[in-house]
């Protein structure tokens, strides 16, 4: 399995398949802007039958911050 801490391509033939109905990181190149756009949001839903138009490359999100609570020991 590829590692899941980098960038991934979107494709069908893909190693590790890009979720769906689950929010990821997307990004993609703007040629408009001449950067990298990259945002958290789902690459498309099989409930819905969409896909995100211009993600080409994704990475699952990250753990959230720990709550101060977590960070003192409490649960």
């Amino acid at each position: 399995m590829a590692d899941t801490n980098q960038w991934m391509p979107i494709e069908e033939d893909a190693e590790v398949d890009c979720p769906l109905d689950t929010p990821v990181l997307l990004a993609w190149w703007d040629e408009w802007s001449g950067e990298w756009k990259i945002e958290a949001n789902y690459a498309g839903s099989d409930r819905g039958g969409w896909r995100h138009g211009r993600a080409t490359h994704w990475m699952p999100l990250p753990a959230p911050p720990a709550t101060r609570q977590q960070q003192e020991g409490g649960k």
